[in-house]
């Protein structure tokens, strides 16, 4: 249940209203833990469910750069996949990587 995310949904939904006219606004969801960003994405990823949506934890930011950048592409192959209806684990290995990128 949300309370008073109304502008933060129409915000979130802007952005990506802007995105098929190739008009792209990084953005990033910040606050105290347990604040509820993570289920204000979740609702914003069941509005537009046919968009990529990729979520990333700042524990990935902060420690190794190539833990980082697996996070990141396990991350972007899992939303590609959640927006074909095609939901799946994306492990952050070589293989796995790997196996989800060859995924149709």
């Amino acid at each position: 249940m949300f309370v008073n995310r109304a502008t933060e949904i129409a915000a979130l939904d802007d952005v990506l209203r802007l995105l098929p006219r190739a008009i792209r606004r990084h953005t990033a969801l910040l606050g105290l833990r347990r604040i509820g960003k993570t289920p204000l994405l979740d609702q914003v990823r069941r509005r537009h469910p046919t968009i990529a949506i990729a979520r990333l934890d700042v524990d990935a930011i902060v420690t190794s750069p190539e833990h980082f950048a697996r996070a990141v592409v396990s991350e972007t192959l899992s939303a590609v996949l959640r927006a074909r209806a095609a939901h799946a684990y994306v492990a952050e290995t070589d293989d796995g990587l790997r196996g989800a990128a060859a995924r149709p």
